[in-house]
């Protein structure tokens, strides 16, 4: 009776590691997409097309290239030209364009002609293709480029602050870093200056502050990292040789290695580690000498720095390489899927793409 006991509790733990994945459809393809929207795009023969999450082809491989698709639409490429089809593998926007983003909220961006402008889902031109550069939506601003200059337009697709400044950056938290005459300040969504350009170089405002870097006091002096508030106050001194935007309350900072700091700029966690991500979700990927691990807010390792690599979590799920193979954990530190394949990448709409001997197919858990 003892003996049945110890087999029953130790059971569950056999079910993680090479053998705990079901395959949905068996590596045969020279590249595939993640899903989205329940299908993915597959290649053979150099043609793509799209495959449901059965594993079923249900768009022929007619196009020299294809995209995921977003609100219903994807972009495909047809004898040169980029169009928009629907899920029956029909063209709702015939293929005319050079190149083409995806959709989100309504609008694409395209460029014809060596400009860039925005379409709405019935092909119309929402913006001019009169733009050389025209950057993703962050905070319902985007980032434009005309003659040389940024500027931003509006979740409306509508010009709103005139292309004038020599770099810009995404607007967060309702401010973007702007450089004007070699120095870099923050305007706010109507484009006025709000902390005048004074800084090297600065970053998006996360958790309430910016990341700034002036310069050394000397020629050759190493630049230094520091925090702004909204009001342009320094609240953390200038004095890191290397870090990164505040998240969760804390930011990775280094000086002789990374470590975590609090909002007083004093660290929390030690100077362990040779690179440090940010925290999202109460846990943030190190690298300890050229081993990466994944610690939580006390420092603790939840997962020993034992990896080649280790990408971002979705959903309490990532991927991990080691000696050259890619497997699945969790964000508990358990080994979901031992690694056993030549590539991988995370897990979307409950399956996971992976490649074994040069041909790509999708798992399931």
């Amino acid at each position: 009776m003892k003996t049945v006991i110890f087999l029953i509790l130790f059971l569950p733990f056999k079910s993680f590691g090479q053998d705990s994945y079901q395959w949905v459809l068996k590596p045969q393809y020279t590249w595939v997409s993640d899903f989205s929207e329940g299908l993915a795009v597959f290649y053979q023969d150099k043609k793509a097309g799209y495959i449901n999450s059965s594993g079923e082809m249900v768009i022929q491989p007619l196009y020299e290239s294809a995209g995921i698709f977003m609100e219903g639409l994807a972009s495909v490429k047809l004898n040169g030209k980029r169009g928009y089809i629907n899920k029956k593998g029909d063209f709702v926007i015939n293929p005319k364009f050079d190149e083409t983003g995806n959709f989100l909220n309504g609008m694409a961006r395209v460029k014809q002609d060596g400009n860039w402008g925005l379409i709405n889902t019935r092909g119309a031109i929402l913006l001019p293709l009169q733009y050389e550069k025209i950057e993703n939506f962050s905070d319902e601003m985007a980032l434009i480029k005309r003659d040389g200059k940024f500027g931003y337009i509006n979740a409306a697709a509508k010009l709103v602050i005139q292309p004038q400044f020599m770099f810009a950056g995404d607007f967060s938290e309702g401010m973007a870093a702007v450089m004007v005459d070699d120095k870099t300040g923050f305007i706010n969504k109507t484009g006025k200056m709000i902390i005048k350009p004074q800084f090297n170089s600065a970053y998006k405002f996360s958790d309430g502050l910016a990341l700034i870097i002036i310069g050394g006091k000397e020629e050759f002096d190493a630049d230094q990292y520091g925090y702004i508030n909204k009001k342009g106050e320094l609240v953390i001194k200038p004095s890191f040789e290397e870090a990164d935007y505040f998240s969760e309350g804390l930011a990775p900072a280094k000086s002789d290695l990374f470590g975590y700091i609090d909002r007083s700029g004093e660290y929390v966690i030690d100077q362990h580690f040779s690179k440090a991500g940010p925290f999202i979700g109460g846990l943030a990927i190190v690298k300890r000498i050229n081993s990466w691990g994944i610690i939580d807010k006390k420092g603790d390792f939840i997962v020993e720095p034992d990896y080649d690599y280790i990408e971002d979590f979705v959903n309490g799920i990532t991927y991990v390489k080691k000696d050259s193979k890619y497997g699945f954990i969790n964000d508990k530190g358990m080994v979901l899927v031992a690694p056993v394949f030549d590539d991988a990448a995370n897990f979307k709409e409950g399956l996971a793409r992976v490649k074994m001997d040069g041909k790509w197919g999708f798992i399931k858990l």
